[in-house]
């Protein structure tokens, strides 16, 4: 089964219905990079010549259902086998279906997450609430690029004496097991996701890695795999939803790390704000939010509830961090300020938020730290 030609055609779905319901914010890179993956493994099956030009690409669509395309029962379910991805001009609905349904299974893995804080947060107001709260803090951390990918052995040995049962249970529903047949996998430096060879895709798994590739010249890795071992990898969920947003929190906190006569507590009181940022007398209150589009980060936080916590107090020094990284694609991409677009969708449903970049942040906690001397 190739998992990958069912992934690529998950990320086709989803542009091509951003596509049909927004055709003035879709962006061509979007839909390139959606389409040159998909093609590159039909392909090498030996079924399609490439199209010369999107209208081209559409049309094949049209006219060749998914077996035609070259998939197999186990590369796609029995029902969409026969199925045209285009129909009388738009989306197949049953497409829309099947793309929704992976959607749904991919938040719930990501509710593994929420799970294991409902956990450790059951322990509240009791004796072992400070340990509960660390192994929260040691869960969150769990999920990097370094555990990406590894043996389940390897993973079990992480978790093995550090959580309790109840908890263990949870992390290891994070993973799902995965077939290597190569000798060597070659992995991300910024997320640790192997890298598939896809045409038009570059090596490249997300905007966010993109970015630190090209701005720190980083290398790409490599292991060998070790034979009759069982690989494993973070799900979907947990790595679209946790890994890849986590990547400017821990750079950020990082950072801060380094700022003299500076304290710095991750996930403090159970996740009740990303980080508290202490400096004599001074406490900051810190929530680094990285997803792609200002409307959609205003959507998350009234749906979440995390307006309540972030909106402005004069007790309690409270800010909404974008990542660097986020300020430069937005600007790159659309051309626009995010932090601009941000307050303007704040101001509309009149959320009063601090919001600062993260190079305001560390300039913040410097004033600070030079203001105590």
């Amino acid at each position: 089964m190739d998992n990958n030609l069912r992934k690529n055609l998950y990320e086709l779905i989803e542009v091509l219905k951003d596509w049909q319901n927004n055709l003035s914010n879709t962006k061509i890179k979007d839909i390139n990079g959606a389409i040159y993956p998909f093609l590159s493994l039909l392909i090498k099956k030996e079924t399609v010549k490439f199209p010369l030009n999107i209208p081209e690409f559409i049309r094949m669509l049209e006219n060749k259902a998914l077996v035609e395309l070259g998939f197999t029962e186990e590369e796609a379910t029995i029902q969409l086998l026969n199925e045209k991805i285009i129909v009388n001009g738009r989306l197949n609905y049953k497409f829309i279906d099947w793309y929704e349904n992976i959607k749904s299974l991919q938040e719930v893995e990501q509710k593994e997450m929420l799970e294991f804080l409902l956990a450790c947060r059951q322990h509240r107001g009791k004796d072992n609430q400070a340990v509960y709260s660390n192994y929260y803090r040691d869960g969150r951390l769990l999920v990097n690029k370094d555990n990406m990918i590894m043996t389940n052995i390897e993973f079990s040995k992480l978790i093995i004496n550090k959580f309790p049962a109840e908890l263990k249970k949870i992390i290891k529903s994070w993973r799902r097991d995965i077939d290597i047949l190569s000798s060597t996998v070659t992995t991300c430096p910024v997320c640790g996701k192997k890298i598939e060879n896809d045409f038009g895709k570059e090596g490249k798994c997300s905007d966010i890695c993109s970015y630190y590739i090209n701005k720190d010249k980083l290398n790409y890795n490599r292991f060998e795999i070790k034979e009759d071992e069982q690989y494993s990898q973070f799900t979907e969920g947990i790595y679209r939803y946790i890994l890849l947003p986590n990547i400017g929190e821990k750079t950020i906190y990082d950072n801060i790390k380094r700022i003299q006569d500076v304290e710095i507590e991750l996930y403090p009181n159970m996740d009740e704000y990303d980080m508290k940022i202490i400096i004599d007398n001074d406490n900051l209150f810190i929530d680094v939010k990285d997803v792609q589009e200002p409307s959609e980060l205003v959507k998350l936080l009234k749906s979440n509830n995390s307006v309540s916590k972030l909106v402005v107090n004069e007790k309690a020094a409270r800010y909404l961090v974008i990542p660097e990284h986020r300020r430069q694609i937005y600007l790159e991409q659309s051309h626009v300020d995010y932090k601009k677009e941000l307050i303007r969708f704040l101001e509309n449903e009149e959320i009063p938020i601090n919001v600062l970049y993260e190079k305001e942040l560390y300039k913040k906690i410097k004033q600070l730290v030079n203001d105590d001397f």
